[in-house]
């Protein structure tokens, strides 16, 4: 059997500690909470130490918020944490997401897995609602990890640009330990899917739908800080040529 661990970062004297916690207990599973970083606290000086690096100017061409940093670095800490405990596989969630019975059959699969084939990927199980990248990402219906006759995970394919959050995702201690050693040569975003596919943290991205995240996003300091990039791409979710490409996409990446 792996050594499975189920992490749920969350600011310390956050109030919706309590509604993820009566979530897991309803459905009876275990987790830790990973006191998340918050970005008011983290100095000026790393701050500006972020923003003034050359990939992060590159990468990102723009200055990140300090919320976006404290979620990657908190997400930093938990990969800390699976190396430290020796995780065969990670379960992490944020605290805003919404659970299912699925997640139930989806940990008993990862437990018992022999094969080392499955772990090296990254295995996203939702929260892709409200983004307009979502109409973008192209599943691969013949490729499919089956949990069992109702519940699966899809091989995405050529959609590393258009996966985004980390709020509910699987990773084994190999990609744990790539992701921190990407961390310790450049400063990224903890949802640069893209960037951490691009580096082989990962070899594949598999999809499911089962963990909800908020639509609205009114409340979330994160959006706030990458809004005007967001209203642009609204923008350009509506436009005609957008739906052409969707469509294109579809048809000639499956």
């Amino acid at each position: 059997m792996n050594k499975i661990a189920i992490y749920v970062v969350s600011l310390a004297n956050s109030n919706r500690r309590q509604l993820i916690s009566e979530q897991f207990d309803k459905i009876g599973i275990k987790f830790s909470f990973i006191d998340a970083v918050n970005g008011k606290d983290i100095v000026e000086n790393e701050v500006d130490a972020i923003n003034a690096s050359e990939f992060v100017k590159k990468r990102y061409k723009r200055v990140l918020g300090r919320n976006e940093i404290g979620c990657s670095l908190s997400h930093q800490l938990i990969y800390k944490q699976i190396a430290y405990d020796d995780i065969d596989y990670a379960f992490i969630f944020e605290d805003d997401v919404t659970l299912s019975h699925e997640l139930v059959p989806i940990i008993r699969f990862f437990t018992h897995l022999q094969s080392n084939v499955y772990n090296e990927n990254l295995y996203i199980l939702g929260g892709q609602q409200g983004l307009s990248s979502q109409d973008m990402i192209v599943l691969d219906k013949k490729n499919t990890i089956n949990i069992s006759d109702s519940i699966n995970f899809y091989k995405t394919i050529s959609s590393e640009n258009y996966i985004f959050r980390t709020c509910c995702y699987i990773i084994s201690r190999n990609v744990a330990l790539r992701l921190l050693t990407i961390h310790e040569n450049s400063f990224y975003l903890a949802d640069d899917w893209s960037l951490l596919y691009k580096e082989k943290s990962f070899e594949h991205i598999y999809l499911s739908d089962y963990i909800k995240h908020p639509v609205d996003l009114a409340t979330s300091t994160i959006q706030q800080e990458r809004h005007k990039k967001a209203t642009l791409i609204e923008k350009i979710k509506k436009s005609k040529l957008r739906k052409i490409k969707i469509i294109l996409r579809q048809l000639l990446l499956r």
